[in-house]
């Protein structure tokens, strides 16, 4: 299966604070804009989270990265099965509101 690319118009760019910068996309479901903002939570590391609401639904959804680069610190599953996948382990649930709280 192909990853698809879809373009999605940017709206605007904000640096907020040295730890904090915020997009605004067009959204593509409802015709609004959507928003992400990206929380530098380790400026050492670079992890960030990225808080993202999309249009007029106001469900927030959370995604935590680190640059491709810092990776080889933090331990990391990987299912190498190209032709069906297992099941995934089960993850004790983050909470990135009290994680975004420490800012």
């Amino acid at each position: 299966m192909e990853d698809v690319v879809i373009p999605v118009p940017l709206i605007s760019v904000n640096k907020e604070t040295n730890n904090r910068y915020k997009l605004k996309t067009a959204n593509l479901y409802d015709r609004g804009s959507s928003e992400t903002i990206i929380h530098i939570v380790d400026p050492i590391t670079k992890m960030a989270v990225f808080e993202n609401t999309y249009g007029s639904y106001n469900d927030k959804m959370y995604q935590m990265f680190v640059p491709a680069d810092k990776a080889k610190n933090y331990e990391m599953i990987v299912n190498y099965c190209t032709t069906q996948k297992q099941a995934e382990f089960r993850f004790d649930k983050t909470d990135f509101e009290k994680i975004l709280n420490k800012e």
